[in-house]
């Protein structure tokens, strides 16, 4: 079996030139059906396959010192493009290489694909004094997200909301009387936790996943008070069965839920947008979903359990934003009630003030990608 896995990671097909390039490949897969993107290539990356001919001569040249990034140089120069594109926005090493493409005269763009953090990405990694990081373009979803990307690199910031999102056009008025609330569960996180690079501190699975079962509660309750059905958007396109049990645990017999399966990229998007309401901690879904003008409530206390005080409050970065008419990052009951009062009083004209005052705030939603399209047709 190690030996067929093995196989399965090795390419040996010569890298062909190209003029423009994706970098990863398990990213390039969500996009490459958009059409701007079509006559991309892509290099990927070791940790997913590994090309023989070009990992050769990265030990030859450089030995095994700084793999990665001599890995990827040695790649670039095979294809010799003229841009490339990383839609892995919390990759570090993209930035480290900034200069290496600058000299290669290669427009070199990165695109935000999830709601950044400190703890466990990429924040937890910047550092002040280094100041040769950068690319020439930094694609956000907000500018909270861009203009806290500056404080440590060198790029133009553009926001275009989020690609994926933007394709979907939320036509359902239609809604069931129902709370989608979003997963975030992953079995590898809930038995190996998290590690915090800047306090060198790993925080337990049972510590990470605490915000889940109050707030998972607290749903469950309001569910049951105001004859709401609960239903759970997976975070996984496989067996779910772990899944299910960790939120089974915490729901016990107190009501009917449903798991609802990741059947495609697009399911939480259909799931959401059928919902009368979509909760979540810290999910980029969730924003998604406000984005789309869906109702939201968000209760972002993960932070409040992992003794972190910056970089876990709603809609991070963003300046003053932390608490809102349907959103917290205080597990405080109080709070919670607040929340709970706004859900069963507000009308359509409300939530259309809401949209109109927090969108660009939190994220945009620009559709078909227009603001993408036009920028690639202009430097492409």
């Amino acid at each position: 079996m190690k030996i067929i896995r093995l196989l399965s990671i090795l390419d040996f097909k010569i890298p062909k030139k190209n003029k423009y390039i994706f970098l990863s490949e398990m990213s390039f897969v969500r996009l490459k059906k958009i059409d701007i993107f079509k006559k991309f290539g892509v290099i990927s990356l070791l940790s997913e396959k590994i090309n023989i001919f070009v990992i050769i001569i990265t030990i030859y040249k450089n030995g095994f010192s700084g793999l990665k990034k001599n890995y990827i140089k040695n790649y670039v120069n095979f294809v010799n493009p003229s841009m490339i594109v990383c839609y892995i926005d919390n990759y570090y090493p993209f930035y480290e290489l900034y200069n290496f493409f600058k000299k290669k005269k290669i427009i070199s763009i990165s695109i935000q694909n999830g709601m950044r953090a400190i703890v466990n990405d990429i924040f937890s990694l910047f550092d002040k004094n280094i100041r040769d990081l950068g690319c020439d373009y930094l694609l956000t979803m907000n500018k909270s997200t861009g203009e806290k990307f500056l404080e440590y690199i060198t790029a133009k910031n553009i926001i275009i909301g989020s690609i994926t999102n933007n394709n979907n056009i939320n036509n359902n008025l239609n809604k069931k009387k129902t709370i989608l609330f979003i997963s975030q569960f992953t079995e590898n996180r809930m038995q190996n936790g998290i590690y915090d690079q800047r306090s060198k501190k790993i925080y337990s699975g049972e510590s990470f996943y605490k915000a889940e079962k109050i707030v998972v509660k607290f749903l469950v309750n309001f569910c049951k008070r105001n004859n709401f059905k609960f239903e759970i958007a997976s975070n996984s396109s496989g067996n779910s069965e772990k899944e299910y049990n960790f939120f089974s645990s915490m729901i016990s017999n107190d009501i009917e839920f449903k798991l609802l399966k990741k059947i495609h990229e697009n399911s939480t998007y259909k799931y959401s947008d059928e919902a009368e309401y979509t909760a979540f901690i810290d999910s980029t879904a969730g924003y998604e979903s406000f984005a789309r003008r869906n109702k939201i409530v968000g209760f972002s206390i993960r932070g409040n359990f992992l003794d972190i005080a910056e970089g876990c409050s709603f809609a991070w970065p963003g300046k003053n934003i932390s608490e809102g008419p349907c959103w917290t990052s205080r597990n405080d009951v109080n709070e919670f009630r607040r929340i709970e009062n706004f859900m069963l009083n507000s009308d359509n004209n409300d939530w259309n003030k809401i949209f109109d005052e927090y969108s660009e705030k939190i994220m945009i939603h620009d559709i078909n990608n227009s603001i993408l399209n036009n920028f690639f047709k202009k430097i492409i």
